[in-house]
């Protein structure tokens, strides 16, 4: 007897400090794989509207677009630096700045995350930190590639990355391609180029999945939840579009026992 193909429901959430600057983008798929849709994009995301999504059991998987974590060793030092005697040296400067995970996009993909311990991109980071504990979502967060029992699993992306791996349109140099977020039509390209490889109907979204001028928060959630579509299709045994397509997840143990604590983005790898 033939299989009947459902539909799961996908999220991919662009993160910020500030409301405004957030944005969500929900995909509905077929278990197969065979057809993706985008059914809501959704700009200016409030902090009730983010709770509403990681809570809603309707949805597989929430692709978030903030680091979950901090660089254990940084995290090490600065809970125990005291500054008046200041005895403790620091860690060196990469271990303090950034995650393991971090180190692995930049070696691999190649593609710099900003540092969570010091950029502004921590604040960003408090901020969801704040709701996953407030609403206790910690049981939702797979760090290791495993779908968690309770929905939907919460994962960790980053849209920078998966541009790359899906093929972000670019004459530069691939260890230092151009970032597509100020340019409106940068962002246009590869929408479309996404859209195209995998099959995605969008229609009636693609404008809105672009946006306007430098504001590149919609084509970020796109990124996550087709980075999501691909973290369920590797672990559900199905394919997107050409097989082959699956996300780097930590291997070895160093990885793993440093995900647990530091967080673990997970990044689309492109068909061998």
């Amino acid at each position: 007897m033939a299989t009947v193909s459902q539909v799961l429901h996908l999220v991919g959430m662009d993160w910020a400090t500030k409301p405004g600057k957030r944005a969500l983008v929900a995909l509905d798929v077929q278990t197969d794989f065979a057809t993706c849709r985008v059914v809501s994009v959704l700009d200016r995301i409030s902090d009730a509207a983010a709770v509403a999504a990681c809570s809603n059991s309707d949805l597989a998987i929430v692709a978030v677009d903030t680091p979950f974590g901090w660089p254990r060793q940084f995290a090490q030092f600065a809970s125990t630096w005291r500054a008046s005697t200041g005895t403790q040296a620091p860690p060196k400067s990469d271990e303090f700045r950034f995650r393991l995970t971090d180190r692995v996009v930049r070696d691999e993909v190649p593609k710099s995350p900003l540092s969570v311990s010091a950029d502004r991109l921590a604040m960003g980071a408090r901020a969801w930190a704040a709701l996953i504990a407030r609403e206790a979502f910690g049981d939702r967060i797979d760090v290791l590639g495993v779908v968690r029992g309770k929905a939907p699993t919460l994962i960790e992306v980053y849209p920078g990355a998966s541009a790359i791996a899906f093929g972000e349109p670019t004459t530069a140099s691939p260890k230092k391609p151009p970032s597509y977020k100020p340019s409106e039509t940068a962002r246009r390209q590869l929408v479309e180029h996404v859209v195209s490889l995998f099959g995605i109907d969008a229609a009636g979204y693609l404008d809105v999945l672009v946006g306007k001028g430098a504001r590149s928060d919609a084509t970020d959630a796109f990124l996550a939840v087709v980075t999501a579509a691909i973290y369920l299709a590797e672990r559900s045994g199905a394919t997107l579009a050409q097989s082959g397509w699956r996300v780097r997840s930590p291997h070895s143990a160093e990885e793993k026992e440093l995900a647990v604590s530091e967080g673990w983005i997970f990044f689309p790898l492109r068909p061998p």
